[in-house]
């Protein structure tokens, strides 16, 4: 009853204090971010691969909103202790598997019988816009530069690509892509 409630409320407040902080700690140590209009956001994790995706970034039910230069918005996953802007883009971690290997059989498949499986967009033009305003963001407010994290292959193969054909050498040097595993 009232207790839970007054708990949840005391565990929000404890967030949202905790990531002001953590803000006004990034400000302090990347003074162009007060001109971003950086601030907190709840993620919507009633859309599908948020909840999962949430609980593999640092900020958890929270991201940030922030604006480029120009006004233009942008929502942000996370920043890491270094400044770096971290997006987390993970795959198939709603199909019962992680990376998908060669070496081990699909848990789906063993259960639900041989089907063809589900196949993810590797990089939309929706994910690629995001990069370069990611990296703009990065370039306007003296950030290090963009980090992303996958648990697919296939979508560093193709980012790695996108970044050599299309990006900048400026560009490319505030880009990574890591392949992680979180579980």
């Amino acid at each position: 009853g009232a207790t839970a409630r007054e708990d949840l409320n005391a565990a929000w407040s404890a967030r949202r204090t905790a990531a002001s902080q953590y803000r006004a700690n990034l400000i302090n140590r990347f003074p162009k971010l007060r001109r971003a209009n950086l601030r907190l956001n709840v993620r919507n994790l009633s859309i599908p691969g948020q909840w999962e995706e949430s609980i593999l970034t640092g900020s958890g039910r929270l991201s940030w909103n922030a604006e480029l230069r120009d006004g233009t918005g942008i929502q942000l996953d996370d920043f890491d202790q270094d400044g770096f802007v971290v997006d987390t883009k993970m795959r198939g971690i709603m199909e019962g598997r992680e990376i998908p290997s060669a070496r081990e059989p699909d848990v789906v498949n063993q259960i639900g019988g041989d089907r063809a499986p589900k196949t993810y967009p590797k990089l939309s033009m929706e994910e690629s816009t995001k990069l370069r305003k990611q990296i703009r963001f990065a370039e306007e407010n003296g950030l290090p530069g963009v980090k992303w994290l996958t648990n697919s292959p296939e979508l560093k193969e193709e980012v790695e690509r996108y970044v050599a054909h299309i990006l900048t050498d400026r560009e490319q040097e505030l880009f990574s892509i890591e392949e992680v595993n979180r579980f």
